[in-house]
């Protein structure tokens, strides 16, 4: 098995060109230094969607590039240095993941493991914001993410049947089925806690509304089944990162029962910022958006989301998510391809 070769810019900016965000995943042939560099490649991925999801500009409601959205404890260069600081708690779990199938401990040290790493990651995080929460719900699951590619890369079935007997949507169905088994664990593993209500507990217990929880139980099927597709082929006509992840923001938005948004505003503030964006999304359709009219309509919304002091964080989540698993379904693409068999 060879580890792929990704020679990719990605543009973040839009119209101007300016990339802020690039990724090189230059394959190795075997041993340590294959794992090495797998853990160090999925790390960057990771790292690399949390800067395409804020860097994409306009977002309603969202910190990007031009405010800082309905947020005053919180703004893009924080965001930056959340995810810079993540990166090692990335690769410690596609190490985990990768390691895994060699291992032969039960699943519940999985769990422990995983769970571990997260909170170094969730630490990480506060120490690099001064104690704000940038990116909680994404070190779960981009961790979650990491790790169930990390178990795919190294798994047995893989180096006895090599790649090209495993197409592209096989592996996609393989790594969401993944994610899900590994958040059923760590969720069925969780330990019962004295600590506050999280805003998300509170909206699942008021409202029914599943959050990040239910997303990676499902094996982040939002991000797989409404929130890549709509990335990819934005990608394909020739739309800049910037304006895919904004279109695909949009198209969230238009389809999500964001708990952020439950949070902030009820349910009234959920219905307000959907039906805004569908609206968005049925005027504005294949790349449109990105048009004059089209980004002043956002940042109209942008604007009322701040005065109503909503932010859709629900749906950014899932956006780097969908980023994260463009990196990865891409790399694998090309892994298929050029790898060694």
């Amino acid at each position: 098995m060879h580890a792929g070769k990704i020679n990719q810019n990605v543009m973040t900016r839009g119209e101007d060109g300016l990339s802020s965000a690039s990724f090189s995943y230059d394959g190795t042939h075997d041993g340590s230094a294959r794992r090495m560099h797998f853990c160090q490649t999925a790390s960057d991925f990771a790292v690399r969607a949390l800067i395409c999801e804020v860097d994409a500009t306009p977002k309603p409601g969202l910190v990007d590039r031009e405010n800082n959205g309905a947020h005053r404890d919180m703004d893009h260069t924080m965001f930056l240095r959340s995810a810079q600081a993540l990166g090692p708690c990335f690769a410690d779990c596609a190490r985990l993941g990768y390691d895994w199938n060699r291992s032969g401990e039960p699943e519940e040290r999985l769990a422990d493991r995983l769970r571990a790493i997260g909170l170094d990651g969730e630490r990480a995080m506060y120490r690099a914001t001064g104690g704000v929460n940038t990116h909680k719900g994404l070190v779960f699951s981009l961790g979650i993410l990491c790790t169930a590619w990390g178990m795919l890369a190294s798994s047995p079935q893989r180096e006895r049947d090599g790649l090209r007997n495993c197409d592209p949507q096989r592996f996609a169905h393989q790594l969401q089925a993944a994610c899900g088994r590994l958040a059923a664990i760590l969720l069925g593993e969780e330990k019962p806690t004295e600590a506050e209500e999280t805003h998300g507990q509170q909206v699942r217990r008021t409202t029914g509304i599943s959050g990040v929880k239910g997303e990676a139980l499902s094996g982040f099927g939002t991000a797989f089944e409404e929130g890549l597709p709509r990335l990819n082929e934005a990608l394909s006509r020739g739309s800049s990162m910037n304006d895919a992840c904004v279109e695909t923001l949009i198209h969230l938005l238009a389809r999500t029962d964001d708990s952020n948004l439950v949070y902030r505003g009820g349910l009234e503030g959920l219905t307000f910022v959907r039906q805004r964006a569908k609206a968005l999304a049925e005027r504005y359709p294949a790349g449109a958006l990105s048009r004059a009219e089209g980004l002043e309509e956002i940042r109209r919304l942008d604007r009322d989301c701040i005065a109503g002091n909503l932010s859709p964080g629900g749906c950014a989540d899932v956006l780097a998510i969908t980023v994260m698993l463009h990196f990865v379904t891409a790399s694998f693409e090309v892994e298929r391809k050029e790898g060694d068999i």
